[in-house]
């Protein structure tokens, strides 16, 4: 078994989960390599080996990062539910299994102590993050109020508004991106934007529609990681 069999028949079991028995199969079906499953099963143990201090290091580049964007997806190992947290930089991505959607699994990413900045979605486990290092994602928050829009019904307006302030600062956050806005100014109009914000989720959490009014109320508590 050569570098470049190992490698693909690593990726496919990683990444497309394909059985020991598939693997097996793959081997001598496409490639014409018979291998025993004990073969198979061998390759495993070696190229998690190989991996080992690779996986480590990026693990701990993540940890140390002034900033991270942090999810977590439903993965299966060996038939059981578990979850793929990834955190990734602007120069690397780490990823680390676990049986729990819980703090136990973002911690085991992010180490016990979390430093840095961490983006993310709103998933509870996220607010053990102080509210002065944890950026919640506003691609979410877009599709968010867009949902306020699509109920139509007395939280839309909310849901309009919201989304005309966030394209507002996309537009601004794209131009500090391609070196138009300088970031003191995008911080400084950054704060009048915050207030108008904050006035629509008030507005928002007492409307008619009981969802949106819900979703703002959940905002306003963690408004801090908004910004």
């Amino acid at each position: 078994i050569g570098p470049r069999l190992a490698a693909t028949l690593s990726y496919l079991a990683g990444r497309h989960h394909l059985s020991q028995r598939g693997l097996e199969e793959m081997a001598a079906d496409v490639f014409d390599v018979p291998l025993s499953l004990g073969a198979v099963g061998r390759l495993a143990e070696q190229t998690r080996a190989a991996l080992a201090a690779a996986h480590a290091e990026a693990v701990q580049a993540v940890r140390a990062a002034e900033v991270k964007n942090v999810d977590e997806t439903g993965w299966k190992l060996a038939g059981r539910r578990c979850w793929l947290w990834a955190a990734a930089t602007a120069t690397v991505a780490a990823f680390v299994i676990h049986a729990r959607r819980s703090a136990a699994g973002l911690r085991t990413l992010l180490g016990e102590v979390i430093t840095g900045i961490v983006g993310s979605d709103r998933w509870s486990v996220y607010p053990q993050v102080t509210a002065d290092r944890w950026q919640v994602c506003w691609a979410h928050l877009k599709r968010d109020f867009q949902a306020m829009v699509d109920r139509d019904n007395a939280g839309s307006t909310v849901g309009e508004q919201l989304l005309l302030l966030t394209n507002v600062l996309f537009g601004w956050w794209h131009r500090v991106r391609d070196g138009t806005l300088l970031r003191r100014t995008f911080r400084r109009y950054v704060a009048g934007l915050r207030e108008d914000v904050r006035a629509v989720l008030e507005q928002g959490r007492v409307c008619g529609c009981a969802q949106t009014a819900a979703t703002c109320r959940e905002l306003l508590a963690v408004e801090e990681s908004l910004w």
